[in-house]
């Protein structure tokens, strides 16, 4: 293994000081603006290496990527355009290229490739299509349109506990709407979404099993009015339709109760893995330059589903108070939400969840040295999962509650420093697991920090003691330990290094277990405004009584910045 770490960290290092000799410092261009013709955009390629013991391999030992960015503009139209590429297999990362075409003229904006638009939180947002969309705002008026591909985010979660590879799946076929009026005041909107599952592929029957072909219609519109230019209400609504197994051999009973399906049968396949479900919410307050209140109703039906939306939570009903305020000279800062909850919409649950909810973040800086804040959450209207690591693995999670504060002192003007103290606790959901009684983890975790800035030496320093602990239902695990940061510039700030490490000691249900010694040298050179260079060296050391493991991660990359006019060569003409 340490053969192995020589050879991939001399590779690295030969590309990133390679890249160096052959960079000439230069300036770019001065940039006319009155110029109607000019490029400029970003090109950057990289590497990086990986290498484990004790472990399975959690990245390709060896992998490259490349991405461009570059707009084009002539007389005021703009035409974007991106492009990325990486081979690097994992399972968080899969070989990928990306690439987006957006040119521009006034209010209208075109779209091509990976195409990203956020329309409606009940309908189509955060998603990304791979195709084709346009927008059209001209004065009030706007339209949004994309067709495409969509993404199907079951078979890239489940490469999480599976293998490196993604699911086969099905081409899902999606096209939204959006139409509207008006401004940031006022406004009515209107959305639309089709989505479907190509049932044709012919799939093996692994794929039949977990993976079905779904279909989908969701209609939605929205509305505010602000009156008196501090009193608004609107509310947003939406209705989904959605097939979860396209090739469910029973088609819908006729039936009075299942009009509203029977009507859609014209439009997409309806079966009885068919359901329509609704949601939506409503608001009305008073808004003011450091203080507004609002009184909000939210409903999400059981199963409510859309595929233009990764992930969101049902079967819920909030009544809530907002408010927010700014006070003492913008000292003073509360944002906040309170209320009650209740599940069990269609009472086919053995019982009802009824709790009180509040979300509340407090910021008070009393003076020029002393900032204190607090945070409060039991509930979030953003119910996305994510990667987070705990206990040196990366679970997909949710966060469901969070207590947290933070302390921060400064001190000194020759030399700036800080003390800053940390504490937090938050619970998880592990979306992953596979039974409901082993899903939650109770993580608390705190720090105290030093950091100075001695500006005549160019030369910052951090150093800090940190705790964790996670609760797992059948475990406990600590960790005490320290950390420490040195950054340095030099060359006139061209030439930037950064060293930084961690020692922790781990305890598993109050035993201890071994320790983790993680260490990380970053570099960065920028000669000019131009060229860009960068090495990330990191290496972890995780010992413990089953199971030790290193891991060893090397990334290089070099980028080059362009800006590019094209001056007219004409004579002006003489005027008598």
């Amino acid at each position: 293994m340490k053969n192995s770490y020589l050879l991939k960290l001399t590779l690295s290092l030969l590309l990133f000081f390679g890249a160096l000799n052959n960079i000439k410092s230069q300036n770019l261009e001065n940039f006319d603006k009155n110029n109607p013709f000019k490029i400029n955009g970003n090109i950057s390629i990289g590497s990086s290496a990986y290498d484990a013991f004790g472990i399975d391999s959690r990245r390709s030992p060896f992998s490259y990527f490349l991405s461009a960015n570059t707009t084009f503009s002539i007389y005021g139209f703009s035409v974007p355009m991106s492009f990325t590429y990486r081979d690097s297999q994992s399972s968080l990362n899969n070989p990928f290229n990306r690439y987006a075409i957006n040119p521009r003229w006034k209010w209208i904006s075109l779209q091509a490739g990976n195409v990203r638009l956020n329309l409606n939180p009940y309908i189509f947002n955060g998603q990304v299509i791979k195709g084709g969309g346009v927008e059209l705002t001209p004065g009030k008026f706007r339209f949004s349109a994309a067709y495409g591909n969509l993404e199907n985010p079951l078979a890239q979660i489940d490469t999480l506990v599976g293998n490196i590879e993604l699911l086969e799946t099905y081409k899902r076929k999606a096209l939204t709407l959006l139409t509207g009026f008006g401004n940031d005041k006022s406004y009515i909107e209107f959305n639309f979404l089709r989505a479907k599952d190509n049932p044709l592929i012919t799939s093996p029957d692994e794929l039949n099993e977990w993976v079905k072909a779904e279909e989908n219609i969701a209609l939605g519109s929205a509305f505010q009015v602000t009156l008196f230019k501090s009193f608004f209400i609107g509310a947003n609504v939406a209705a989904s339709a959605i097939t979860l197994d396209q090739n469910s051999a029973i088609e819908l009973i006729d039936s009075s109760s299942n009009n509203s399906l029977q009507q859609l049968d014209k439009l997409f396949t309806v079966n009885l893995s068919t359901r329509l479900e609704f949601a939506g919410d409503a608001s009305v307050g008073l808004k003011f330059k450091n203080f507004g209140v609002s009184a909000n109703y939210k409903r999400v039906d059981p199963h409510y589903k859309s595929l233009g939306i990764y992930y969101f939570q049902e079967d819920l009903e909030n009544y809530t108070i907002k408010f927010n305020l700014t006070a003492w000279k913008n000292r003073l800062r509360f944002n906040g939400s309170g209320g009650v909850q209740r599940n069990n919409l269609n009472s086919l649950r053995s019982y009802t969840n009824k709790r009180q909810i509040a979300n509340g973040t407090l910021s008070l800086i009393p003076s020029k040295w002393l900032v204190v804040s607090a945070r409060y959450s039991n509930f979030q209207t953003d119910r996305t999962p994510g990667f987070i690591n705990v206990s040196d693995t990366l679970r997909y999670a949710q966060t469901t509650n969070i207590k947290g504060g933070t302390i921060r002192v400064k001190l000194g003007k020759t030399y700036p420093s800080s003390i800053t103290l940390n504490a937090n606790a938050q619970q998880l959901v592990d979306v992953l697991s596979v039974l409901d009684e082993e899903r939650n983890i109770d993580n608390y975790n705190g720090n105290i920090s030093y950091n100075i800035n001695i500006k005549p030496k160019k030369l910052i320093l951090s150093t800090g003691l940190n705790y964790s602990e996670n609760q797992f239902p059948d475990r406990n695990t600590q960790r005490y330990g320290l950390s420490l940061k040195l950054g340095k510039k030099l060359f006139e700030n061209k030439w930037k290094i950064n060293l930084g490490g961690s020692y922790h000691l781990n305890f598993l249900d109050f035993n201890q277990d071994g320790n983790t010694l993680s260490t990380k040298v970053s570099t960065s050179y920028k000669p000019s405004k131009a060229f860009s260079s960068q090495l990330n060296v990191s290496y972890l050391n995780r010992s413990r009584s089953e199971n030790p493991f290193e891991e060893l991660r090397i990334t290089a990359r070099v980028g080059y910045s362009f800006l590019t006019d094209f001056k007219s060569t004409s004579k002006p003409k003489k005027t008598n």
